[in-house]
């Protein structure tokens, strides 16, 4: 959802739920976070609690921006979606000319015989011109996700 359900309040962020199942995908992901000890771990918000008792569930995080700077206003977040709808192999692939767009404008900043490289390299594709649909001024999402 939108960012209306984020609040910032003293070293914590308080996020609302917004949808069930999506906050209780987000609450598994940092209890699993915090139970692997993964080198990321320090990078990223910890769990501080969850809130089942209100409407909406609340997610109270620690603020990672502490964690990075002197001055966490400077800080730039970046808001990682690695879905399992996009990336499992039986993820829908339509090609469509939105994601062909949005792959045009970033090959042009890679150097000319990368993205042929890139191509080659993915399962699934295996040839330097990439998918069929590519030809054709289209891509499908998770086609274009495995590529960048």
């Amino acid at each position: 959802g939108g960012h209306g359900n984020v609040a910032s309040y003293g070293g914590t962020i308080v996020k609302l739920e917004d949808k069930p199942s999506q906050f209780d995908v987000e609450v598994e992901f940092y209890k699993k976070a915090a139970e692997t000890h993964d080198p990321l771990e320090r990078f990223m918000p910890h769990l501080i609690r969850v809130n089942e008792y209100t409407s909406p569930r609340e997610l109270t995080l620690s603020d990672a921006t502490l964690l990075c700077s002197d001055n966490p206003d400077a800080v730039s977040l970046m808001d990682v979606k690695l879905g399992v709808r996009s990336f499992r192999s039986d993820a829908a692939n339509k090609p469509e000319p939105s994601y062909y767009n949005k792959y045009a404008s970033f090959v042009l900043n890679l150097v000319p015989s990368r993205a042929s490289q890139v191509w080659e390299s993915m399962p699934g594709v295996g040839s330097r011109d990439g998918p069929k649909s590519l030809a054709l001024g289209k891509l499908g999402k998770r086609d274009y996700l495995t590529f960048r």
